[in-house]
Order: C-alpha cells, then sequence, then structure tokens
C-alpha cells in the first residue's frame, strides 16, 4: 500500500476514530511542496481548513503545469485527502515562500487539533538555486534556506502556546532537523518530535554539537533501502524503510510502502551502502576550498546558459550535452569531482538496477 491507497482506505475515519501515526506524518511533510501563496495566510491569525483551501487550489487550476515530481506528488496528496473526513478540517497556516537568486525556501503551519501543530518544510524543487543550496550544505553551514527555517519557527512559534512536530521531505528533512537544533529555547522545548524523510545529514561539526545532542532523542532520519539524497552527509538514528523502486523513484515518498499505521521497515540495498561509502570519500578528499570552487564552477555553467530550472534540460538532450561540455571546461579539480560524482551516480543506478533484476 502507498500513501494514495492509504488515503482511500482510511480517509473516512477522523483522528478521533485512527489516532495520527507515522503515515500521515510523511502525508503532511508533503504538503509543503503545494504552492498555497494565493491561499494560505503568512500569518496565525488566519487560519483556513484544508477542504477550503484545496477547492480553491483546484479551482483556480494552480496545479497546472506542475512537471516536477515532488510538486506533482505533493498535489496528487492535496487531491486525495482535501474531501476526507480525516484531513478536510487540518487548519494551513502561516505559509511562507521565498524564491531568489540565492534560496529556495518553502514553509506550511498545519494545525492537526487544538495545541498540536505540524510543521511542514518543502523539498529541493526543478528550481536551480535549490540544488544549488543542496550542494552548498557539504561544505557550508548554515545556507539560506537553513537560516530562514531556523527564522520561521522563531518568529511564528516563541510564544504560542502548542506542541510541534517538525517534518520534511528531501531537502525539507534537513530544515526540520536544523530549525530544531538552532530555535531559540522556548520553540525548542515546544517540539515533540522531529522528522527528515530522505533528507540530507549534516556535517560532522553540527553532528557532534551541543545542540544536536539537545534534540537528538527527538530527531528520526527515514531513508528508503535505495537512498541517494538521504546518504548525504552524517546521521544518526537512521530508519530504513521499504520502496519497490530503484534510483530517483526511490526518493519519491509516494513510491513509499506502508501498512495501516506505519512506514515498513526495511534493510538498506548493498548499492546505497557502497554508494554511501564512496560519497564519503568523496567528501573527505577535497577540502572546504575546493568544494566551493566545486559549486561555484559547476553552478556558474547552469547561469551562463540561462538555465533556472531542471526542466529546461530534462526534455532537452542537445542541452545536456552542452552543459557536459562546458563542465568540462571549468578549473582543472572541479572538473575532476563532477567526473568523479557522476561516476559514482552512475556505478549507483547500474548496481541498483541490477540488485532490482537479481531479485525477480
Amino acid at each position: 500500500m502507498n500513501l494514495i491507497s492509504y488515503i482511500e482506505k482510511y480517509g473516512n475515519k477522523t483522528f478521533d476514530d485512527k489516532p495520527l501515526n507515522g503515515v500521515d506524518k510523511l502525508i503532511l511533510s508533503n504538503l509543503s511542496y503545494v504552492d498555497f501563496k494565493h491561499i494560505v495566510a503568512k500569518n496565525s491569525f488566519i487560519k483556513i481548513r484544508l477542504e477550503e483551501a484545496g477547492e480553491e487550489f483546484f479551482s483556480n487550476n494552480y496545479d497546472k503545469g506542475k512537471k516536477i515530481l515532488a510538486v506533482k506528488g505533493g498535489i496528487k496528496l492535496l487531491k486525495a485527502m482535501y474531501k476526507t473526513a480525516r484531513y478536510k478540517d487540518l487548519l494551513l497556516f502561516n505559509y511562507e515562500s521565498i524564491i531568489n537568486d540565492v534560496e529556495q525556501f518553502s514553509a506550511l503551519s498545519i494545525e492537526i487539533k487544538p495545541k498540536l501543530v505540524y510543521v511542514s518544510f518543502e523539498g529541493t524543487d526543478d528550481l536551480v538555486i535549490g540544488w544549488k543550496e543542496d550542494f552548498e550544505m557539504c561544505y557550508k553551514f548554515p545556507v539560506k534556506s537553513q537560516k530562514s527555517a531556523i527564522n520561521y519557527m522563531n518568529a511564528h512559534f516563541t510564544f504560542k502556546d502548542c506542541k510541534l512536530i517538525l517534518g520534511g521531505h528531501s531537502k525539507g528533512g534537513n530544515l526540520s532537523l536544523v530549525a530544531a537544533m538552532y530555535s531559540n529555547f522556548l520553540v525548542r522545548n515546544k517540539i515533540i518530535e522531529i522528522y527528515s524523510y530522505d533528507g540530507q545529514g549534516l556535517l560532522e561539526e553540527q553532528l557532534n554539537s551541543s545542540r544536536y545532542k539537545k534534540i537528538e532523542d527527538r530527531f528520526i532520519h527515514v531513508i528508503p533501502n535505495n537512498s541517494v539524497v538521504g546518504l548525504m552527509l552524517y546521521s544518526t538514528n537512521n530508519r530504513v524503510i521499504k520502496t519497490n523502486y530503484v534510483g530517483v523513484l526511490s526518493h519519491f515518498a509516494l513510491n513509499w510502502q506502508v501498512d495501516e499505521n506505519d512506514l515498513i521497515d526495511d534493510e538498506l540495498k548493498k548499492s546505497s551502502i557502497d554508494l554511501k561509502n564512496r560519497m564519503d570519500k568523496w567528501l573527505e578528499k577535497y577540502n572546504k576550498e575546493e568544494k566551493e570552487k566545486f559549486v561555484e564552477e559547476i553552478f556558474e555553467v547552469f547561469n551562463k546558459n540561462n538555465i533556472t530550472s531542471l526542466m529546461q534540460i530534462a526534455h532537452n538532450p542537445k542541452m545536456f550535452i552542452k552543459l557536459l561540455n562546458d563542465t568540462s571546461k571549468v578549473d582543472s579539480t572541479a572538473s575532476m569531482m563532477f567526473k568523479e560524482f557522476v561516476d559514482m551516480v552512475r556505478t549507483f543506478f547500474f548496481k541498483n538496477v541490477k540488485e532490482k533484476i537479481t531479485k525477480k
């Protein structure tokens, strides 16, 4: 059973009938992929029921033209849930979205019941700047979106009387963790659970910090058995769950397997273990300055080609080939790092597919 079939099966049960569980929390983490900027207020004084937000979203065709997998997934979940007895009375508020030349950030507050709020942080969409931030996390802390996540929590919840659950998918998972670590103590004391769903880990300095130790017992890092993104950097409290998909599709939360109350546990595939080992060695091989130059050089290639969205190259083989050629002309160290990175990911996918075929 996946998230959609879960909603179809249990959507008629309220949270009184069937208490909030691990599947619900994963679903809510993906709602922040939906663009609610025309619908949900930026403050906590005006709240809108999920049913009303869904009606407005789809009646105004805000779902049209969305091609990115994670965004489409968030919209698909919204469509499945906004009229159900289980979810229709959820209250949405504090919607923030920041998109500019240096940052991609979005967050949404969801009141499940009085004094219990789920804060959902959006992961990376198709914007190149979002992917640049993902790579910056390998040598820099905090990046812009991490600062925004901390500011979001402090601005909205310092004086609010409630318990908090933080969660996010992909980069949103990292933001939920960092926001919990670095929000002020009044906010931090209200947080009861923190979920990173296949989100990047932390730099070693942050992982070993007192800030992390203070929230570690409330944090769970959920990764699929074919994880890629969730293996970046360092983490503890890892929980491996089942997906029947390989490669990029294993990162997509709608492909994760669930039962009536929770995600289904599994073991990390050997291809992912090998990738993790190679990725750690790759990061340890280069110093901070080399990593920074690599990111700046590679993403400058995108800038020179006026590419702001991955969709611009997704269906344009000529542009993709040009980008590969251009990256071979950058600084020699950056070029070597890029070649090693591509080979690392390519090897993972080949091993991943081979595991899938062998299993059959």
